[in-house]
């Protein structure tokens, strides 16, 4: 049998890393989710233009993989 996938992304702003502890912080999230049984998969800059309005966005997109089957 063919084994089965679920994905989520977590979008983290760039405000959460701001500081000495932005390594810290992405451990935290990334242990939070491991700790359900999510597995890291890929971790992704983002800068997206006008999403807020005028201004942008930044921060990272953090994928995590969960086998179903």
């Amino acid at each position: 049998m063919m084994a089965t996938y679920q994905y989520k992304v977590i979008e983290v702003k760039d405000s959460l890393f701001r500081g000495k502890q932005s390594g810290q912080a992405l451990q935290n999230v990334i242990n939070a989710e491991a700790s359900q049984g999510w597995k890291l998969v890929q971790i992704m800059s983002e800068d997206i233009k006008g999403r807020m309005g005028l201004g942008s966005t930044s921060g990272v997109l953090i994928l995590f993989e969960w086998q179903t089957s």
